[in-house]
């Protein structure tokens, strides 16, 4: 794929990769923050105040992202009148690290 509307194709995919694996990198967090709260007999207090955790609002943006890049990528199918990329192989080159996360939204444990 050589050319700058494929190149583009290609990005928004690894984008829409590391999106996904945003999403669940914060269901995970999600789960461990929610274990240490009730471990310790605490409420979010964020959640208590907007009715959101941080970490919801931050997994609801991401599964915009998600949404927003199929949009793209289908449009961009229509555009061409082709299927650019039918079971494309991306190599995620960064990753978001959210480690600890839920650690450090339940006290800085």
């Amino acid at each position: 794929m050589g050319t700058t509307r494929q190149q583009v194709v290609l990005e928004t995919l690894a984008a829409r990769q590391r999106a996904a694996e945003l999403v669940k990198q914060l269901e995970q967090a999600q789960q461990e923050c929610n274990g240490l709260l009730k471990g310790d007999q605490r409420q979010d207090l964020v959640k208590q105040v907007t009715g959101k955790s941080s970490i919801e609002t931050a997994m609801a943006t991401a599964k915009r992202m998600v949404e927003m890049l199929d949009r793209a990528l289908e449009e961009s199918q229509k555009v061409v009148g082709e299927d650019l990329a039918p079971e494309p192989t991306v190599h995620v080159v960064a990753r978001i690290g959210v480690a600890g996360v839920g650690a450090r939204v339940a006290g800085g444990r």
